[in-house]
């Protein structure tokens, strides 16, 4: 009984899920990675650095950032962060960090 009772744990444990809210941690590691203020092209290395993909083209005032987040045996979570720039582009004006998401296998 007690071996079914952890077993139909670990299996509920196994099912994916979408935050609601973005992560404490994730939102404090990006908030001091890329502050409002940074210059764009800047924050946009920083980014790249921490293994996130940007969609940084000249002209976007709105940048989305994405890193996956690999998972055991089961299709990775998707981290986004978007970054928005001042009018001419060269520095960032708001830091939005969204929910992350996970393939429910």
């Amino acid at each position: 009984m007690r071996k079914l009772s952890l077993l139909m744990l670990l299996a509920l444990s196994a099912c994916a899920s979408v935050d609601q809210y973005p992560s404490p941690e994730l939102t404090s590691f990006i908030n001091a990675t890329v502050p409002p203020g940074m210059p764009s092209e800047q924050a946009l290395l920083r980014m790249d650095v921490e293994g996130f993909t940007c969609d940084g083209r000249a002209g976007l005032q709105l940048v989305t950032c994405t890193r996956q987040q690999p998972r055991m045996m089961r299709s990775p979570c998707v981290e986004t962060v978007r970054l928005t720039r001042d009018g001419k582009g060269k520095t960032i004006t708001a830091v939005d960090v969204a929910p992350k998401t996970c393939p429910r296998w």
